[in-house]
């Protein structure tokens, strides 16, 4: 036996519902502040098959067992929180809530221009509604409010208007993208915030001998944590194929080289690639790879192979390579 509740949806969620996900019937009904309790909740189930693959940007009513509990109004959301960066505007709860590592799109508008974005990184995506018994601010006021809070830790304002914010910061090595977006006339508003991570890579023992054979050299994206030689936990994989490599061809020696971005003093970014490729070399060697068989070298910021003056330049120039002796 199932029954019908009428689920409070934030429109970021509802536009992303298609249709084609369905196999049967969604239900749409009129959404708004007035129509969100569950005594609300009958209405008119309409078929559209699934073949439409329309997008639905008004509130959904969603099928539940028996068994399940609809959330109740007022309450946030089980598992969720705020941001570290945002404290919630007040009489407001947290209706919706997601963390994890995605892609996010959304749009820069600069007068008539507009500039098409995607970012990827750890996403926290936080709806939030007006409690039932409380007057919403304007919609004007909740962008205020994050702007100014977003300014106080150094990010930069790239659009604001009326309804909708986006936010930039560059903050100890890391890019992070902030975006609020009202809804309903300041009874609701999505908080967006990226933050994109070190370089990720993903390699095979045989990619890097075929590199190694053709060019004498290759790049791997080993990460450590900030402003010191500590290899983080990401870097196991990549050193477990380095490992792979050289044993699989024990006639073969390299010599492993640090390479930083250009922030902070050129004498101790030689010497921090320089503790980072012994680093690696100490895994290596660790693992079972003769020392005999490895070199190490550090060029803090000198040999760069991206645009130092962008983010995602420095994190490419952030790199060890791998040099066939």
């Amino acid at each position: 036996m199932m029954k019908s509740y009428l689920v409070r949806c934030p429109p970021y969620l509802a536009e992303r519902y298609y249709l084609d996900a369905y196999p049967g019937f969604l239900y749409s009904p009129t959404f708004s502040k007035k129509n969100r309790k569950q005594e609300d909740s009958e209405v008119k189930c309409i078929d559209f098959g699934r073949r439409f693959g329309l997008k639905v940007c008004m509130g959904l009513v969603l099928a539940v067992f028996a068994v399940g509990q609809p959330v109740l109004a007022n309450d946030d959301v089980e598992n969720s929180k705020d941001h570290p960066l945002f404290s919630r505007m007040k009489n407001f709860y947290i209706d919706n809530y997601e963390h994890n590592f995605d892609l996010v799109e959304f749009t820069i508008t600069a007068g008539d221009d507009e500039k098409e974005m995607a970012v990827e990184g750890q996403t926290t995506r936080i709806s939030y509604w007006i409690k039932d018994d409380a007057s919403p601010p304007s919609a004007y006021q909740i962008v205020k409010n994050h702007v100014s809070a977003g300014q106080q830790i150094g990010a930069k304002v790239v659009e604001k208007g009326r309804e909708k914010a986006v936010m930039h910061l560059i903050k100890d090595g890391r890019e992070t993208w902030i975006v609020v977006q009202v809804h309903n006339g300041g009874e609701s508003y999505l908080l967006t915030v990226v933050q994109s991570g070190d370089m990720k890579q993903e390699v095979k023992a045989g990619e890097l001998l075929e590199a190694l054979d053709k060019d004498g050299h290759v790049a791997v994206y080993i990460n450590f944590a900030s402003n010191s030689a500590v290899l983080d936990e990401s870097a196991s994989p990549v050193i477990r194929e380095i490992v792979g490599m050289l044993k699989e061809n024990p006639d073969l020696r390299v010599k492993v080289e640090g390479h930083t971005d250009s922030t902070g003093d050129a004498e101790a970014n030689r010497r921090l690639s320089r503790d980072r490729a012994e680093a690696v070399v100490g895994a290596l060697t660790g693992a079972g790879i003769a020392k005999e068989r490895l070199m190490a070298a550090g060029h803090g910021a000198s040999r760069p192979v991206a645009d130092n003056a962008t983010e995602a330049g420095r994190a490419k120039n952030r790199r060890v390579e791998l040099v066939k002796i």
